[in-house]
């Protein structure tokens, strides 16, 4: 991110270099975006792989957003995956420009630094999945666990309650008493719901298993693979089991469209450990103020921000960006087939 200063400014402006989600909706755009040159809109000559540093000006010159874009992109920051020395140097970079510039630190404790409290989130390979006297293999078309607790089931049961819902199931209390909740993921919307935990879990209920259609079985990869997210180690995160349409005929006897509110599944026994690690480096965002000049909007701000992260270092072959976002984020969520949800 470069700090851009206007000339005028009435209400305080807030400057943030934050870290992107794997969820934000621009990352889904930009992998639908048919990609541009690196040159476009600048010259005809192919840019250089290096650029060496020019002292920099008042004025926004491309020469000056050359410099700090090389400085930003170059091999030494390795990337700028959050939570490693590469996007440690580079919001380490961005402080520096900021105080350089002379705008008022606005992280923590004084600084330009927000931390974030972030971990890395694994699954053991130990955990175990047995639906109706069958063991189930763990990821893609077997099942899947979100969320950072723990979860035990021991001769335990499921009930189907229908698709995934924003309300509580219509369900009698004796047969959630002690089972499983079972809801179908047909929808985008209901995958949404479950994905972010905003799903009812009825009290006295044992837990919650989310069935996938086979068309959306590639969303167990994207919840097994191992990636830095916004977790609290000190408080769990509750835990749901995610299952592929084979799973849910191993438990039940009857694929996922065939199932009826109320039908109550086979034994059912999981032992899915988690385990959070916090990255080697601090993951950070870097926030500074420019104040305004007047004083009846010195309460109000306006907002400027953009990411400071990126893909890291890969030891599988180059992917270009779009396609990167596309494979890494869009296509195990599902947002490239809108059908891909039905039964």
């Amino acid at each position: 991110m470069t700090f851009v200063i206007p000339r005028h400014l009435g209400a305080p402006l807030l400057l943030a270099a934050a870290l992107s989600s794997p969820f934000t909706a621009d990352a889904q755009d930009a992998a639908k975006t048919q990609s541009v040159p690196a040159n476009a809109g600048v010259n005809s000559a192919p840019l250089p792989l290096k650029h060496t540093p020019k002292p920099t000006s008042g004025a926004i010159t491309s020469q000056d957003l050359m410099t700090r874009l090389y400085i930003f992109a170059d091999d030494s920051l390795m990337g700028r995956d959050v939570g490693t020395e590469g996007h440690f140097k580079a919001t380490a970079y961005l402080a520096a420009e900021a105080k350089r510039m002379g705008l008022k630190p606005a992280g923590d404790s004084g600084t330009y630094f927000q931390t974030l409290p972030m971990a890395q989130r694994t699954v053991d390979r130990l955990s175990s999945f047995v639906a109706g006297g069958i063991s189930v293999r763990l990821g893609e078309g077997g099942w899947a666990i979100s969320g950072t607790e723990n979860i035990t089931i021991t001769d335990g049961e499921a009930v189907y309650a229908g698709p995934v819902a924003a309300e509580a199931p219509s369900l009698p209390a004796d047969q959630v008493k002690g089972r499983v909740i079972a809801y179908a993921v047909t929808s985008r919307e209901g995958y949404e719901i479950a994905r972010t935990g905003r799903i009812v879990r009825p009290e006295g209920s044992a837990g919650v298993l989310l069935l996938l259609s086979p068309r959306a079985r590639g969303i167990l990869a994207s919840l097994l693979a191992s990636q830095l997210d916004v977790f609290d180690p000190s408080g769990a995160i509750d835990g749901r089991l995610w299952v592929a349409d084979s799973t849910t005929i191993a438990l039940f006897g009857k694929s996922l469209g065939d199932l009826t509110p109320g039908a109550v599944s086979g034994k059912l026994n999981v032992k899915a450990l988690v385990e959070l690690k916090r990255p080697a480096f601090p993951a950070r965002n870097v926030v500074a103020i420019l104040p305004g000049s007047d004083p009846r909007l010195r309460n109000q701000y306006v907002a400027i921000g953009a990411h400071s992260d990126h893909v890291g270092l890969e030891r599988r072959a180059f992917d270009h960006d779009s396609i990167l976002v596309f494979n890494r984020i869009v296509r195990p969520g599902g947002a490239e087939d809108q059908g891909k949800f039905g039964t």
